[in-house]
């Protein structure tokens, strides 16, 4: 699942109900994407370590989040154990279409000279690490993916979220 933010800031508390609710409907993965570039990864674990501390050995942080925010989140686990059941995400405007970009720069720079459909879809679920999402919801009064990559949206239910 991914949720794209539109035009708003986001509420780390709202983004932290989102995570908890993936536990009972079985999500794996959860990607926010803010083309604004408001969320910080660090806060998220913040908020996740103030409201529900025990959520902490559940989670895998994704590539988005510093080492050392995932060395914070080790220290927070002490005493438990690690059983990831859900992989967070959080993506900024330079991993939407700017990546793409970088990624075909870097292959000529390289010297290809060719490469298929195949080839760049699966550099680009390298680079962001994540599966392609089944359900995509979009909140804001726009029905627009805000420059999420869009070879990951092909197969995906999009959710239009109005927020008033």
């Amino acid at each position: 699942m991914v949720i794209v933010l539109g035009l708003e800031k986001p509420s780390y508390e709202d983004l932290f109900r989102l995570l908890v609710w993936c536990f009972p409907a079985g999500i794996s993965h959860i990607s926010f994407y803010d083309h604004k570039n408001f969320i910080n990864p660090l806060t998220l674990l913040e908020t996740v370590s103030t409201l529900g501390k025990n959520y902490i050995p559940k989670i895998k942080w994704g590539k988005s989040f510093s080492t050392e925010t995932k060395l914070i989140s080790k220290r927070l686990i002490n005493g438990y154990t690690w059983n990831p059941q859900l992989n967070v995400h959080v993506y900024k405007r330079e991993d939407g279409l700017e990546s793409m970009v970088g990624i075909v720069k870097s292959l000529h720079r390289e010297g290809v000279n060719r490469i298929d459909q195949a080839g760049l879809n699966e550099l680009m679920r390298r680079h962001l690490e994540a599966p392609d999402p089944e359900l995509a919801i979009i909140c804001g009064p726009v029905l627009s993916y805000y420059g999420f990559p869009p070879w990951n949206l092909r197969i995906t239910l999009m959710q239009l979220v109005f927020i008033i």
